[in-house]
């Protein structure tokens, strides 16, 4: 009889302990995709809602917040109901840190906090029910017991917090909490790369204006002012010797067809959905006439009928092009350029081709022509960038992107 209860006993025990194995390769397995799914997300306010969302995988909630700190403030970016599966970023709220007392001190201190019931703790509650008033705090917590609370802690420093609760007194265990800290720590990496990749495209947006309005000034605004010039002095001959107007009203025309050109290409760069919409191959000319306008300098057109690309490879190819055209005006002191664009059986393939002064290719490129960043994107499509060029010979820049 003892031996059959004591392998009865031995059973039980192995099968809580292969239980106990499963559930910790669910949490786990859990984990990994969590951290994967949030490793992929670059954009900050989709990072916040998916963070919201991905946490309740893991411990179930009635409701979840995401709070950021912002200087001496905590402030609510993202908020969920297990109800909805909308989450709402209430970005209005906010509330000095400093309200919340033991609460955000332990949280400063990267200590996750688990309160077993709201309406009776003594540690925490006191200093936020007393900062939000009698009238604001309890019908927050009218239908809340229990709550977690997990640092989101970034190197040396405590970047926010995420809250959940639920309606059941005593719900949340250690384990909960270790397992939100593992996601929180994900998050909080998360969370600042997305802030970085936000910051790097505000400045790439602002380098970007910078640009256009420099474009604007050396061009449009100067053809604008020999308009102007070229008019008056026009004016002032037509009174005192009429057969001489037509040379300053050529300047004029002249430098009005530059100006149209000029802004043609900067009103396509402002508008993204150009490339998609007009092609390649439109992008292109736009480029080819405001270069020979601007710069008086003979630029040749050869290109094929619009070519079956993806959009990302346009971008590739529109950029490469333009970029070597301003390496031509900026370098090469050229007379007349050759640009071609070709498709056939071996592939698509632009060149640019110059009459300038050329360079030793070994020696690098002179003037730090991005020659790193136009082989950067040939390569993220799959093409081959070469450049042959030597003393006295010209350039010639090829982008090839095989079949």
């Amino acid at each position: 009889m003892n031996e059959a209860k004591e392998l009865q006993e031995l059973r039980d025990a192995l099968a809580a302990a292969n239980a106990r194995v499963e559930e910790t390769s669910r949490e786990l397995q859990g984990l990994l995709t969590i951290s994967a799914n949030l490793a992929a997300q670059l954009d900050l306010q989709p990072l916040l809602q998916l963070i919201i969302a991905e946490v309740q995988v893991i411990a179930d909630y009635g409701r979840a917040s995401l709070y950021l700190a912002e200087g001496e403030n905590l402030r609510v970016l993202a908020s969920r109901s297990s109800r909805s599966e909308i989450v709402m970023p209430p970005a209005t709220y906010s509330m000095p840190s400093s309200d919340m007392g033991p609460l955000w001190e332990a949280v400063s201190n990267r200590q996750a906090v688990i309160i077993d019931d709201m309406h009776t703790d003594t540690q925490f509650v006191p200093t936020l029910k007393a900062s939000l008033g009698e009238e604001r705090f309890e019908p927050a917590v009218r239908n809340v017991h229990a709550q977690l609370v997990v640092p989101l802690a970034l190197k040396d420093s405590v970047i926010g917090m995420l809250t959940l609760t639920h309606e059941q007194p005593g719900f949340y265990t250690r384990h909960h909490a270790e397992l939100v800290s593992a996601i929180s720590a994900q998050a909080a990496i998360a969370i600042e790369n997305a802030r970085l990749f936000e910051q790097a495209q505000n400045a790439a947006a602002t380098t970007e204006r910078q640009r256009l309005a420099r474009e604007l000034h050396d061009s449009v605004s100067q053809a604008l002012y020999g308009i102007a010039l070229g008019a008056r002095t026009a004016r002032t001959l037509l009174d005192v010797d009429a057969a001489k107007v037509v040379e300053p009203l050529e300047y004029v025309l002249s430098l009005a067809s530059a100006g149209q050109a000029e802004m043609r290409a900067l009103l396509f760069e402002l508008r993204p959905e150009s490339l998609e919409l007009e092609g390649l191959v439109v992008a292109l000319e736009k480029q080819i006439d405001a270069t020979a306008a601007r710069y008086s300098i003979e630029v040749h057109g050869d290109l094929c009928p619009e070519p079956e690309l993806s959009l990302a490879e346009k971008e590739v190819f529109y950029r490469i092009g333009q970029e070597a055209l301003h390496n031509v005006v900026k370098h090469a002191r050229a007379e007349v350029v050759q640009v071609r664009l070709t498709d056939d059986e071996s592939g698509l393939r632009l060149t640019i081709m110059d009459d300038g002064v050329g360079f030793e290719v070994g020696r690098g490129f002179p003037g730090h022509m991005g020659l790193v960043s136009m082989s950067e994107r040939a390569a993220s499509i799959g093409a081959h960038l070469t450049i042959v060029s030597a003393p006295g010979e010209g350039t010639s820049l090829s982008l090839t992107l095989p079949r």
